[in-house]
C-alpha cells in the first residue's frame, strides 16, 4: 500500500521530462505497459515505421507489429514486467534479430533493449524500449550508453525519490491515525480497502479475511433526524460516481444495530487512473462525527421552533381578539410542532371538573372531542365514584406516556380507551388576576385560579414526553392566560361600552321621554280643567294616558259613583258598602284586539292587598301572577303574555276618589317618571272631578232646593188632603147624625147612627194614625228613638205576632204559612220596633194578596259573602275576610267600608280598617203571590205617599207612609230591607245583624 501514497505529481512530472528527453534522441524509444499498450512513441520511430504517435498511443504494440505476440517475445516481456529487469533484443547477444516491418513495408532489422521502469500509475512496471538500426551499430552503442547512463541517472533519480515517497508515506500515515477525521477509501462498489483507526472506531469496522476486502460490511441504516429510517446508502458512492467529482458535508444519521445513533458529516472525492478524464478506480471519504453538534443545533433548532410557535401564537394574540381563533390556532400550532395525534383545550365549568371541550386539533383517523363535555359523560356513566375526575382538579402537570401504566383509576382509563388514547400530557391554565410576567416568581405568588387544560394525546403509539415538551406548553399557558384575560377585558369593555350606549339611550330616551310626559301632562291638564263633566273627563284621561304611555289597556273607576252603586250588594240608606267596583271608563290598543262589551267588576276582597295601598292614597305596581283575580285573568284573556299593572289612587285631601288601572301586556314594567305623571295626571283628575262634582252639587242643589219646593207643595197637598179627607168624613157624619138625631125615626135610624158612629171612629183613627205615623217617621229621621234590646226565639214570636192577622185572612179566603227552621238562633233586637215592621208588612200583604192566593212567612240565617253589619246611626261598615292582620299579626278581617263624607253625604269615602270576625245575618222574608210589583217601581215602593200604579187607594186605605216608615225603622235597628217581584209574586225581605244581649256583635 505504501505505492498508493506515492505523491503522484512529482513522478509524472519527473516522466514528462524524461519522455521529452527520449523524444528528441535520435534512437527510437517507446514506453509499453504489461498490458502491451504503447505509452509513449518518440519522432525517431515515427520515422523509421512511418507509424505516427497518434496512431500507435494507446493501442497495442502487437496490432503493429504481430510478431511481438510470438511466445519467445512475450515470456522475456514477462520477465522484465515481473523482476524488473533489463532485457537486450540485438544480434550480437541472441542468435535471433529482431524483425520490424515497418508501415511502408520495409523490414529492418533493431538493436532493442528493453528496460523495466516504474510504472506511471505507482504500481509495477513499465517497459521502456529503445531501437536502434544495426546498420550503424557504433553510433548505436554510443547512444545506447548514453541512454544507459541517463536511464541509470533517472532509475537513481526515481530511487530517491521513492524513499522520500516512503518517508512521505509514513509520514501520511501518522497523519492519517492521528487525524480527528475519519478516512475511508472504498471502491467503486463500496467495498472498504481503507481506513484509518478514527474511521474503524467511528464506522466499528472489523478486520474481514476474504481477499480483496479489507473489512467486513458495517450494520448500519441511515435515518433522519428524527429517526425515520431513509433508503438512501450509508456512504454516498452512487452519488459521487454520478457526479464524478468531489461532493461536501454531506450529512447522515447513522443507527447501528444496537439502536444507537451517531450524526456524520461526510466529504467524498473521486479517485482515477491516472487523470481526471480517466476511468474512477477508487473513493475516499472524510467523515467527521457531528452528533455533539448536531444535538446542540437540533436543541438550538428546537428552541427556536419553540420561540417562533411562542411568538407567533403571542403575534396571533395580539393581532386577534377572538379568543375561539386564538385557541384553534394554538391547538393546531402545538399538534404540528409536538407531531401529536390530538390536542385540545378543556375548559373548566365548575370545581367539580366538569366542563367541555372548546377547541381541537385532531388527526383524521381519531375521533374528534370537540363540545365534548364531561358532565355528560360523567351522567352517563351514573357512577358514584368521583375519583375519576381527581385528574381535572387537581392543577399539576400530568405526563403520562402509557396510559395502562399510569394507575390512573379504571373508568378514566376506560374513558381515555373509548378515544384511542395511548399516552397523555396535560397542563394546567391558570388565569391571574393580574397577568404579569413571571419572572423572577412562581404561580403561587400570584392569585389564580385553574381556568382549563392544555391536553396533548398520543393515540398511535405510547410516548415518552420529554422535559422540553413540556416547557414549550407551559410557556404557552402564559400565552393563552395573558389572552383570555385579555379577551374578558375585551368583553368588559365591550360590555361597558354597551351599557354606556344602553345609558346614553336611555338617558336620551327619558329626556324625549320626559318632554313627551310633560306635554301629555300639560294636554291632560287642559283638557280636564276644561270640561265639567266627570264622564269626559275620565275618558279623555284613559285615552291621553293609555295613547302617551303606550299600554294596551287602560280603565278608571270612580268610588261610589251613580254608575257603581247598583253593583254594590250593601247600600243602606245614605250609605253603601264597598265590595266590588265596576270599570267606568276604558281605553284598548288599537294594536290589540278587544272585544267591545268590557265591563267586569273587582271583587275588592279578591285585591286586598292593592286596595290597601290604593285607599291609604299610595300607587301599586304588580304582575300579572301576583293576584288571583277571576276579573283580571278574564279581562287579560286574550293576551297570553304577563300583564305589568300599574293602580293609581285618584285621591285629594278629602280622601279617594277613585283608580287608574293601566296595563302592560309584556315583561317590561311602569318606570317612576311614568308613576309620577299617572300620579300627577290622578291628582289633576282628582281636582277636575272635585270641580265637576261641585259644580254637579250645586246644580243638584238647585234641582233638590227646585224639588223639595215641589215635594213641600206635593207634602203639603198630600198632608192637607189626608188630614182633610178624615175630617171632612168626621163632619158629614156629624152632619148626618145630627139629622137622624133631630128626626128620630126608631130602631132604623138608631142602626144607621151606629154605622155613622163607626164611620166616625175610623175615620178618627186614621186620623190619629196618620199623625201617629207622621211623628214616628220624624222621630226615626231625626235618631233620637233609644233601642231597648230583647232576646226573643224567633221560632216561637214570628208565629205569635201574625195570630192577628190568620181571622182576618180566612175571612180574605188567604192562605198563611210559615217556613221557620227549628234550629233558628235567638235574636237580640228591638221587639217593640221588629213587631210594628212585621205588623205593616203583613197589614200590607193582608191588603194587597187576592183572595185563594198564600202568604208565606219565613227566617233563615244567611252567610253573605260580606257579613253583616252593625250600624250606628253615623254610616256602615263592610267587612272583608282576611286570614293575616298585618298591624297586630292576629287572625281576623280587613273592612273596606264607604263612609259619609260630611261635606257631601251622596259621595262615600273609601276607608279601610281591620275588625274582628262578625256574626251571619238573620233574615225575614214575607212573600204574597197573585199581585207583582213592576220593577222599575220596587226601589219607590219605600217613598213617602208612594203607590203603585194601577191599585185603588180606596179599596186599601191606609195612609202611604207605611212603607216609608218601615224602611226607617229597619235601617234604625241596622237592618236593611228590600223589596223583589217576579213571577206572579212579591217578596218583602228584611235582614239584621245577629248581635248579642247589649246589641254589640
Amino acid at each position: 500500500m505504501d505505492e498508493l501514497f506515492v505523491p503522484r505529481g512529482q513522478t509524472v512530472i519527473a516522466l514528462q521530462k524524461q519522455l521529452n528527453l527520449l523524444d528528441h534522441i535520435p534512437v527510437g524509444a517507446c514506453v509499453v505497459r504489461r498490458d502491451g499498450t504503447v505509452l509513449f512513441w518518440n519522432a525517431c520511430l515515427e520515422n523509421w515505421t512511418h507509424i505516427s504517435r497518434a496512431q500507435i498511443v494507446g493501442r497495442k504494440l502487437d496490432h503493429y507489429f504481430p510478431h511481438l505476440s510470438q511466445p519467445k517475445y512475450t515470456r522475456r516481456f514477462q520477465e522484465t514486467f515481473d523482476g524488473g529487469f533489463t532485457i537486450i533484443f540485438s544480434a550480437q547477444l541472441h542468435p535471433h534479430l529482431m524483425p520490424c516491418q515497418c508501415a511502408n513495408g520495409q523490414l529492418r532489422v533493431q538493436h532493442t533493449i528493453v528496460t523495466a521502469i516504474p510504472a506511471a500509475s505507482g504500481i509495477g512496471f513499465d517497459a521502456l524500449m529503445s531501437i536502434q538500426d544495426v546498420s550503424d551499430l557504433t553510433q548505436q552503442i554510443q547512444n545506447y550508453k548514453q541512454i544507459q547512463a541517463r536511464a541509470w541517472t533517472e532509475v537513481k533519480q526515481r530511487q530517491s525519490i521513492e524513499e522520500q515517497l516512503r518517508t512521505d508515506r509514513d509520514l501520511l500515515n501518522t497523519i492519517l491515525n492521528n487525524s480527528a477525521a475519519a478516512i475511508i477509501m472504498t471502491t467503486t462498489e463500496g467495498a472498504i480497502v481503507f481506513a484509518n483507526r478514527r474511521g474503524e472506531d467511528i464506522l466499528r469496522l472489523l478486520k474481514s479475511g476474504v481477499p480483496g476486502q479489507a473489512y467486513s460490511p458495517p450494520q448500519w441504516q441511515v435515518t433522519d433526524f428524527a429517526g425515520n429510517r431513509l433508503s438512501e446508502e450509508p456512504l454516498p458512492v452512487a452519488q459521487v460516481m454520478a457526479a464524478g467529482k468531489a461532493v461536501f458535508d454531506l450529512q447522515r444519521c447513522w443507527e447501528w444495530a444496537d439502536g444507537t445513533r451517531c450524526f456524520l458529516s461526510i466529504n467524498a472525492a473521486p479517485l482515477w487512473h491516472n487523470q481526471p478524464d480517466d476511468q474512477i478506480t477508487h473513493l475516499v471519504f472524510s467523515i467527521s462525527d457531528i452528533t455533539l453538534q448536531q444535538h446542540a443545533a437540533i436543541e438550538l433548532q428546537h428552541r427556536y421552533d419553540k420561540d417562533r410557535l411562542v411568538d407567533q401564537i403571542a403575534l396571533h394574540i395580539r393581532q386577534s381578539l377572538n379568543l375561539r381563533d386564538i385557541l384553534q390556532t394554538t391547538v393546531s400550532e402545538i399538534r404540528t410542532f409536538l407531531g401529536a395525534d390530538r390536542v385540545l383545550i378543556y375548559r373548566l365549568d365548575s370545581t367539580e371538573g366538569h366542563g367541555r371541550v372548546v377547541a381541537e386539533a385532531c388527526h383524521p383517523d381519531f375521533p374528534s372531542l370537540l363540545e365534548w363535555s364531561r358532565r355528560s359523560d360523567f351522567m352517563a356513566a351514573n357512577d358514584d365514584d368521583f375519583a375519576w375526575l381527581d385528574p381535572y382538579r387537581h392543577p399539576v402537570i400530568q405526563a403520562i406516556d402509557d396510559i395502562q401504566q399510569s394507575g390512573l383509576n379504571p373508568n378514566y382509563i376506560n374513558l381515555l380507551q373509548r378515544f384511542s388514547v395511548k399516552a397523555r400530557l396535560a397542563i394546567p391554565v391558570f388565569l391571574s388576576r393580574d397577568i404579569l410576567p413571571s419572572h423572577g416568581r412562581s404561580k403561587q405568588d400570584l392569585t389564580s385560579t385553574l381556568w382549563g387544560w392544555v391536553i396533548v394525546h398520543q393515540c398511535q403509539d405510547i410516548r415518552h414526553w420529554q422535559s422540553r415538551e413540556i416547557e414549550l406548553l407551559q410557556r404557552l399557558e402564559n400565552q393563552l392566560a395573558v389572552a383570555i384575560h385579555q379577551s374578558e377585558l375585551l368583553q368588559q369593555v365591550h360590555h361597558l361600552n354597551i351599557n354606556l350606549e344602553r345609558q346614553v339611550h336611555a338617558r336620551t330616551l327619558e329626556l324625549q321621554q320626559a318632554l313627551t310626559l310633560e306635554a301629555t301632562l300639560k294636554r291632560i291638564t287642559d283638557k280636564v280643567r276644561d270640561s265639567l263633566d266627570e264622564n269626559q273627563i275620565l275618558q279623555s284621561v284613559v285615552r291621553e294616558l293609555g295613547e302617551a304611555l303606550e299600554v294596551h289597556y287602560c280603565n278608571t273607576t270612580l268610588y261610589g259613583s251613580n254608575s257603581t252603586t247598583p253593583n254594590l250588594p250593601g247600600i243602606h240608606s245614605n250609605r253603601c258598602i264597598a265590595t266590588n267596583v265596576s270599570i267606568q271608563h276604558q281605553y284598548s290598543s288599537p294594536n290589540i284586539p278587544r272585544s267591545s262589551e268590557y265591563n267586569h267588576q273587582l271583587q275588592v276582597e279578591e285585591l286586598f292587598n292593592i286596595y290597601d295601598q290604593l285607599f291609604r292614597g299610595q300607587p301599586v305596581v304588580f304582575c300579572q301572577l301576583a293576584v288571583r283575580s277571576p276579573a283580571i285573568s278574564q279581562s287579560l284573556h286574550d293576551y297570553p303574555h304577563l300583564s305589568a299593572i300599574l293602580a293609581c289612587p285618584i285621591v285629594d285631601d278629602q280622601g279617594v276618589l277613585g283608580d287608574l288601572w293601566l296595563f302592560r301586556v309584556s315583561a317590561s314594567s311602569f318606570s317612576d317618571r311614568e308613576i309620577r305623571l299617572v300620579q300627577q295626571v290622578a291628582n289633576q283628575c282628582a281636582i277636575a272631578i272635585r270641580q265637576a262634582q261641585l259644580y254637579k252639587r250645586s246644580e243638584q242643589k238647585v234641582e233638590e232646593l227646585a224639588q223639595l219646593n215641589h215635594l213641600k207643595d206635593d207634602f203639603l197637598n198630600t198632608i192637607s188632603h189626608e188630614l182633610r179627607t178624615p175630617i171632612v168624613s168626621i163632619r158629614m157624619t156629624l152632619q148626618t147624625l145630627e139629622i137622624l138625631f133631630k128626626r128620630s125615626d126608631g130602631l132604623q135610624d138608631l142602626k144607621q147612627a151606629h154605622h155613622y158612629f163607626h164611620i166616625l171612629e175610623d175615620e178618627c183613627k186614621r186620623e190619629v194614625n196618620l199623625i201617629d205615623n207622621l211623628l214616628d217617621l220624624t222621630r226615626m229621621e231625626a235618631g233620637t228613638e233609644p233601642l231597648v234590646y230583647t232576646s226573643v226565639n224567633p221560632k216561637n214570636w214570628i208565629p205569635h205576632v201574625a195570630e192577628g192577622f190568620e181571622r182576618r185572612m180566612q175571612l180574605q179566603q188567604q192562605h198563611l204559612q210559615f217556613n221557620l227552621p227549628d234550629d233558628l238562633p235567638t235574636l237580640v233586637t228591638d221587639l217593640t220596633i221588629l213587631e210594628r215592621i212585621l205588623t205593616e208588612l203583613l197589614n200590607n200583604a193582608y191588603k194587597y194578596t187576592p183572595a185563594g192566593e198564600t202568604i208565606t212567612i219565613a227566617a233563615q240565617v244567611e252567610a253573605e259573602r260580606f257579613p253583616g253589619q252593625h250600624q250606628d246611626k253615623r254610616g256602615c261598615r263592610a267587612q272583608l275576610p282576611n286570614q293575616w292582620n298585618h298591624e297586630n299579626g292576629m287572625p281576623g278581617h280587613f273592612s273596606t267600608s264607604l263612609s259619609a263624607n260630611l261635606t257631601d253625604p251622596s259621595r262615600p269615602t273609601a276607608k279601610l280598617a281591620f275588625v274582628t270576625p262578625t256574626l251571619p245575618q238573620f233574615r225575614i222574608s214575607i212573600t204574597n203571590t197573585g199581585i207583582e210589583i213592576p220593577r222599575a217601581d220596587l226601589d219607590r215602593v219605600f217613598d213617602k205617599f208612594y203607590r203603585v200604579p194601577g191599585i185603588d187607594a180606596r179599596q186599601t186605605g191606609g195612609t202611604g207612609l207605611g212603607l216609608a216608615l218601615v224602611k226607617r225603622m229597619v235601617e234604625y235597628l241596622g237592618g236593611r230591607i228590600w223589596a223583589e217581584s217576579e213571577q206572579n209574586y212579591t217578596r218583602f225581605v228584611l235582614e239584621l245583624a245577629l248581635v248579642g244581649e247589649s246589641g254589640q256583635p
